[in-house]
């Protein structure tokens, strides 16, 4: 293997419905698709509340009783009911995340929030999503961004930004208990408790602690841990609000990988055997925001948060302390003018758990990473304006711009934005465009890393040892990307469609630059921003209420993409590859049927279809699969009893991504919560 480069993938999957007893039930429950001519409203686009239909951008809102509906046992999961999201499994119990395209583990293209809270690794930029849990009963909401958001979030909103919004603690008085069991002795289980402390000011607790397996199959059936446990106090006055929120959550496993024995003397490997070790990962936060009007038409928002983690898994072993400070400021003199603006600073302390100057090539296990350093602190800090003004009751222009600037690279960056909408007259189409540049902010990994991955060998291949430098002149990626977006909505059917083209520079990737000096069959890698990529894609969702009490569900999405590397940057000793996408296409169709007031039945299928180029060593087979929810409560006021089913008659096992490492099989479980 003389180079090993990131691929490209992507995209897209379903959504979910309600049923309630009574009309203002209903009407608080209702989907995103039901609540389209009415007043559905979404913050993350904008930093402010506005309706869906208002904003010239591609968004997208997964409600509660979605949540509920779609069986899913962990948020990352859910991610998939979102057009242009792609969900696959590393394992049973680790998930793989992305927004058009750029499929990988180490995903550094999209910002996830926990209400405003960004959980993003200042050491490799993306987001490990086994670590990212909440009851799921607790989630308000999660708000999609696709496309650029850096002109309102920054850094790493490249291709979207998730934000995951809990429900205010007010909404959740009531106590829960919940548990999710499945055959192989699997357990989920939820406590949740809320009061009232005084007038105006409410509170919970909730503990969830996850018992899983990392797979149901093959000879490395490790048991996962994962505890979740946070308070939430919240004050809510007329012109005053205040939410204290303070958490913790941590996770145990045994893992297991290679461990390469070389020989001293000739530098030869003489051989490749299994080694495991236990991670623990723990992580504490704080967050206080505090919205104020300072006067009739200015309202302020401000946010502080400090987080403390400690991770050992093996692409990011450090312990850091990320301290966040920022605010924000909405001006609205008129009906037709919004203008928002504000700033952050952000600053991360971070002491590595493996440096160099503890280890040689000799004694490190495979598929770990060791830094340069053992101690770094760096800070982001941004100015950000936007305006949105109604010129006419039809058209709507929105600019705006971001000013950020990364201590890590030294670098001052641009992130604007420039997006037009116009509502026709009948009010149920509107057509918008948008073009915006956003960038990915520097990561450890990137510029600071050794990266150790040794091949087993086989009976015609020796074992090797690949070796991946960091690089320390990497510049920040960039994307600029262009989008068109129609929706229509009436009491029957709506409808979401975007295009996109985006172009992409200072990608990173891996180029092999030659041996390592005194070891045979070793190979040394840089990582190099020296790749451009291009893609287009389209992205179309849809809902018809076919009846009162069913409804079908259907999404769409395609992808192109072409990688291309510099000429005239680091030279490699044989030709270079590029990895293109020749189309990836996704579709799913569910169906959401109340039988009675007592049953509800959700059945759904998806399906993916990707090619490649012929030169290309991968491929990924065609798979469809299929799902069924079947639940019952006799009234609101009893238990709920759930059965899912998933990937129904997938016996052998199919896999999701080019790589081909874990197979996803046929699985069910059995969910019983009761609030009271």
């Amino acid at each position: 293997m003389k180079r090993r480069r990131y691929i490209l993938t992507s995209l897209v999957l379903v959504t979910g419905a309600v049923h309630a007893t009574d009309d203002l039930q209903h009407l608080m429950s209702m989907t995103l698709e039901e609540l389209s001519m009415l007043e559905t409203e979404m913050k993350t686009a904008s930093r402010f509340t506005q309706k869906l239909t208002d904003i010239p951008s591609s968004v997208y809102v997964i409600t509660q009783e979605r949540i509920k509906r779609s069986g899913a046992r962990s948020i990352s999961e859910l991610l998939s009911l979102v057009p242009g999201i792609n969900v696959s499994n590393f394992s049973d119990t680790e998930q793989t995340v992305s927004i058009r395209g750029f499929h990988d583990g180490l995903y550094n293209k999209m910002l996830v929030l926990l209400d405003g809270r960004s959980l993003n690794s200042p050491v490799y930029g993306g987001v490990y999503w086994a670590d990212v849990d909440y009851i799921l009963d607790d989630i308000e909401r999660i708000e999609v961004l696709r496309g650029p958001g850096g002109t309102m979030w920054g850094g790493n909103a490249v291709n979207g930004v998730v934000n995951i919004i809990t429900k205010s603690a007010d909404k959740t008085q009531s106590n829960l208990l919940a548990m999710t069991v499945d055959k192989n002795g699997e357990v989920i289980a939820n406590v949740r408790s809320g009061l009232k402390l005084s007038d105006g000011v409410y509170g919970r607790a909730f503990y969830k602690q996850r018992n899983e397996k990392n797979t149901t199959k093959g000879d490395y059936q490790n048991w996962w841990r994962r505890d979740v446990a946070g308070i939430v106090l919240e004050s809510q006055q007329e012109s005053d609000s205040w939410t204290l929120r303070f958490g913790a959550n941590q996770s145990h496993y045994r893992l297991d990988f290679p461990k390469y024995n070389i020989d001293q003397t000739t530098g030869t490997i003489t051989g490749v055997e299994a080694d495991s070790g236990i991670v623990n990962n723990r992580s504490a936060y704080v967050h206080f925001t505090y919205d104020h009007a300072l006067s009739l038409n200015l309202k302020a928002n401000y946010g502080v948060w400090v987080q403390h983690d400690h991770d050992q898994r093996f692409d990011a072993p450090a312990s850091y302390t990320d301290y966040n400070l920022e605010s924000n400021f909405v001006y609205r003199p008129s009906d037709e003018l919004v203008i928002s603006y504000g700033g952050a600073y952000r600053l991360y302390d971070i002491d590595f758990a493996t440096y160099t100057g503890q280890y040689s090539l000799y004694e490190y296990p495979s598929n770990h990473r060791i830094y340069n350093l053992s101690h770094a602190q760096d800070g982001v800090s941004n100015v950000y304006l936007q305006s949105e003004k109604w010129l006419t009751s039809n058209w709507k222009l929105l600019a705006g711009v971001k000013l950020e600037y990364f201590e890590l690279a030294s670098e001052l960056e641009l992130s604007p934005q420039l997006r037009a909408l116009y509502r026709f007259d009948d009010n149920v189409n509107s057509l918008w465009v948008g073009i915006a540049r956003s960038v990915t902010a520097p990561s450890y990994l990137d510029r600071n890393s050794l990266y150790f991955l040794a091949t087993r060998g086989s009976d015609t291949e020796d074992p090797a040892l690949i070796v991946e430098m960091g690089n320390s002149n990497m510049d920040t990626e960039r994307v600029i990307t262009s989008e068109i977006g129609h929706r229509y909505a009436s009491d029957a059917l709506q409808f979401d469609s975007t295009l996109f083209f985006s172009s992409y520079s200072n990608v990173r990737g891996s180029a092999y630059t030659g041996d390592i000096d005194g070891y045979a069959n070793s190979y040394l890698y840089q990582t190099s921003d020296q790749y451009s990529v291009e893609s287009y894609g389209f992205e179309w969702a849809a809902k018809w209420q076919l009846t009162q009490d069913l409804s079908l569900y259907t999404n769409y999405s395609f992808l192109h993409a072409d990688d291309y590397r510099r000429l005239g940057g680091m030279q490699a000793i044989e030709s270079d590859q590029t990895y293109s996408i020749e189309s990836q296409q996704n579709l799913s169709v569910q169906t959401l049927w109340n039988i009675t007031p007592q049953w509800q039945l959700d059945v759904s299928a998806k399906g993916q279809r990707i090619r490649y180029p012929t030169d290309f060593n991968y491929s990924v087979p065609d798979y469809i699969s299929f799902n069924a929810r079947l639940a019952w409560q006799q009234r609101h006021d009893w238990p709920q009893v759930e059965l899912i089913f998933k990937d129904i008659g997938h016996h052998s096992g199919y896999y999701q991504d080019a790589y081909q490492q874990f197979a996803t099989y046929q699985s069910s479980y059995l969910r019983v919560s009761y609030a009271f």
